[in-house]
């Protein structure tokens, strides 16, 4: 079974690479894989066009 972690991020200052750091760790700790990341480096706040 696959675990999926969703990486987002919605402004500067927010790094997808310290996120997926904490994600291995918590899969580690808890016996989860394999993992799949879904991810998101556009802001929310930003029109799509």
């Amino acid at each position: 079974m696959v675990a999926y972690a969703y990486l987002g991020v919605s402004c500067d200052h927010q790094d997808v690479d310290n996120q997926r750091h904490r994600i291995f760790q918590y899969a580690n700790e808890h016996a989860l894989s394999p993992l799949k990341f879904v991810e998101d480096e556009v802001s929310g706040r930003l029109k799509w066009e």
